[in-house]
């Protein structure tokens, strides 16, 4: 029969924790709210993304649009 490391047996093992902690939950990191949008930037993000999705924009455009409309500028 092999020898057994110290502390490693069947019955060592069962009256031991050996590196068992008690998991406490972590809360779901901060999510903060959503900037509140008109009904004009929202039926303006909607067209932009329809366009988008249509291949009427580049990326480029689009995420430009996007920071505009939802900074408040004016449409082109």
């Amino acid at each position: 029969m092999a020898p057994s490391m110290p502390g490693t047996d069947a019955q060592t093992l069962g009256s031991q924790r050996v590196g068992v902690k008690k998991q406490t939950p972590v809360p779901p990191p901060f999510q903060p709210p959503e900037p509140p949008l008109t009904p004009e930037q929202r039926t303006r993000l909607a067209e932009l993304l329809e366009a988008y999705k249509a291949d009427r924009l580049t990326p480029e455009e689009y995420h430009r649009e996007r920071a505009r409309i939802l900074s408040g500028g004016v449409q082109r």
